[in-house]
């Protein structure tokens, strides 16, 4: 009885415990500057890209990328390295 008793305790505590997703802040474009080394969604109109083969597919639009934000050349960005990172916004 008492391993059953623990089993359910081990699963109350497994599902209360909230997944990455709940875990990623949502910040605007000007936000991620104050957020270095975070991880976080940042959304707002894509300013540019470097080393980006679909750079076209994406120049202009809203997006949202989900990512760890680091500092490039002094501008914060996400480094994205899959598609899945990457939301258009409509």
């Amino acid at each position: 009885m008492r391993s059953l008793r623990s089993l359910v305790v081990l699963a109350f505590c497994l599902f209360s415990i909230p997944g990455p997703e709940a875990q990623t802040k949502k910040l605007t474009a000007t936000e991620a500057k104050d957020h270095i080394g975070d991880r976080a969604k940042v959304c707002g109109k894509l300013v540019g890209t470097h080393y980006a083969k679909p750079e076209d597919e994406y120049k202009g639009l809203r997006v949202c990328v989900t990512g760890k934000i680091t500092s490039y050349r002094g501008r914060p960005e996400i480094v994205a390295t899959e598609r899945g990172q990457i939301e258009i916004q409509k």
